[in-house]
């Protein structure tokens, strides 16, 4: 046999460098373990194309070395070294950026387990640091129901640990999910994320003090690694979800009635310290809208619903909020009100409840593919000021939702993927392997849109369900409304009295401008500032007699 490979073997083909840097991590180690190869005797005295596809690789060029390193796996009489070949032509892949195509190659080392591969550990964190990259978190999954846990490397362990738990949450497999969480060590950096997951399965169980423990916790752990970690991410995060256990806590049969008023209070203390430069600030308003409705604070509900209706907010989708604020004037039996707020609610959502319903009608059983490409070319229009098939408030809920929004991600790294492939040397291109990438990641791209225009179609289904129902409810207002407008009417003829022109002194006086140090205080004159919102709060009383 061929001695050079005897004397490769023995010397652990192809030995690296570590560079002389200052210390780094144990991640930061393993990730540059292999920036070079040791140029040895033994791997001088091996055939040309391994030491040019090395001597490429040591100076960069790493199309070259790729090409190099994958002709040698071509090569039977070269198998002795087609492990070392594998790792660093996944190597040369992951440099490039060629991040997918590094992916299905690392997957035949992962899957061999930490026993079948000398570089199971190094492959395991340029899968992670790709997952972190691209953020597709499915090989990673993968690789993770194939592999026993205590098979992976200890110093990875809790990291493995948190995301074999959002495997199992993402999977609706709750206790499994809550266990793993569990089990993450509270000195890892992902302890406040494991704890933030462990905080929402609590609530879903209706463990309601529980949760509040574990999102306290939550708060009280100190700033850990962005990249993640992503601690303070998480901490903003938990205020809206003890917000949310309160509110759900007070809606639950089991709570006393005596302590509803005072959790939905609570409720609302917590949606208010989410801070506004927080993604969740909106929902956040949103809700407390409900707890203040829910509880009589309409001065609350109304300033909250006079917030999402500025123009800030006009391609959100929130029905909702019109209808709450129509129950509020009705309440109050502020008739003219709730008259104008009803009205525009069923001119609105009513041409947009029959534009989603033709759009499902037209297109609910197309090719999901289509579906996908359909609705991103109507969102880009809708935002030019054309006219499109569907609202842009239905688009714009649909297509911000953060799970199209992952699988739009993911066809756009592909997208960047194939540029890049597209832009390789000849050389690379006229190989086996790029061919059967460029199959395998139009396969992929095609698979994430149908998924993605399979869930748009759904989530579209979703809203032409509410819509029907909110146009039910609506209408059901319309009539009490169209009632005690009447009765209102014949009251006032009879008695000659004004209950407008009275309560309107009345609310009047409540407005005083005696306000704490740290505020100002404007009054709302039709016109918005982007600092006022969330601060709203009218002075409203009950006109009923």
């Amino acid at each position: 046999m061929k001695r050079w490979i005897v004397a490769l073997v023995g010397l652990t083909l192809l030995s690296v460098l570590i560079s002389g840097c200052a210390e780094i991590t144990a991640r930061d180690r393993l990730m540059t373990r292999y920036d070079k190869i040791t140029p040895t005797p033994a791997l001088m005295a091996m055939p040309d194309n391994v030491r040019q596809a090395v001597v490429a690789y040591n100076a960069g060029r790493y199309y070259d070395a790729a090409i190099g390193f994958n002709s040698v796996l071509q090569n039977a009489g070269e198998r002795g070294i087609h492990e070392s070949a594998q790792y660093y032509f996944t190597e040369c892949l992951y440099r490039l950026r060629l991040y997918q195509a590094c992916q299905y190659e690392l997957t035949k080392i992962l899957f061999k387990g930490p026993e079948g591969s000398t570089y199971f550990t190094s492959a395991l964190v340029k899968l992670l640091a790709i997952t972190y990259e691209t953020k597709d978190e499915t090989i990673i999954f993968a690789v993770l129901s194939n592999i026993p846990l205590d098979k992976f490397p200890k110093m990875f362990r809790n990291e493995l640990i948190y995301l074999l738990g959002k495997m199992y949450f993402y999977n609706h497999q709750i206790d499994e999910a809550y266990t793993k969480f569990g089990q993450v060590d509270d000195r890892s950096a992902f302890y406040a994320k494991a704890n933030y997951f462990k905080g929402i399965i609590e609530v879903q169980r209706k463990e309601y003090e529980k949760a509040k423990n574990t999102f306290d916790l939550v708060q009280s752990l100190p700033t850990v690694a962005a990249e993640y970690g992503e601690s303070d991410k998480v901490k903003e995060m938990s205020k809206l979800a003890i917000g949310q256990l309160f509110y759900a806590a007070a809606n639950d049969p089991s709570i006393p009635e005596e302590r509803k008023e005072e959790t939905f209070k609570t409720a609302i203390r917590y949606y208010d310290q989410v801070d506004r430069d927080n993604p969740q600030w909106f929902e956040s308003q949103f809700e407390k809208t409900w707890a203040a409705t829910m509880i009589g604070q309409f001065g609350i509900s109304l300033g909250v619903s006079l917030t999402l209706s500025s123009p800030y907010f006009e391609h959100r989708f929130v029905p909702e909020i019109k209808l709450i604020e129509a129950i509020t004037w009705y309440t109050l039996c502020k008739y003219s009100q709730a008259r104008v707020t009803i009205d525009d609610f069923l001119k609105t959502y009513d041409v947009m409840h029959t534009k989603v319903k033709a759009y499902l009608g037209a297109n609910g059983n197309a090719n999901p593919k289509v579906i996908y490409e359909s609705l991103l070319d109507q969102y880009d229009a809708a935002f030019k000021g054309q006219n499109t098939e569907l609202p842009i408030q239905v688009l714009t809920h649909v297509l911000n939702d953060q799970r199209f929004l992952s699988n739009f991600a993911h066809v756009q790294e592909l997208d960047r993927e194939f540029a890049r492939m597209e832009a390789s040397p000849a050389a690379f291109k006229n190989t086996d392997f790029y061919r059967n990438t460029v199959k395998k990641m139009n396969l992929q791209r095609a698979n994430i849109k149908k998924k993605a225009g399979r869930w748009a179609v759904d989530q579209l289904k979703e809203v032409e369900t509410m819509l029907t129902e909110l146009m039910g409810n609506a209408k059901d207002i319309d009539f009490e409304l169209s009632d005690a407008e009447r009765k209102r009417l014949e009251e006032k003829d009879r008695f000659n009295l004004d209950f407008q022109e009275t309560i309107s002194s009345q609310e009047g006086e409540l407005l005083s401008p005696a306000v704490p140090d740290s505020y100002q205080y404007w009054p709302f004159q039709g016109e918005y500032w982007k600092d006022e919102l969330g601060y709203y709060l009218l002075a409203v009383r009950r006109e009923c007699q």
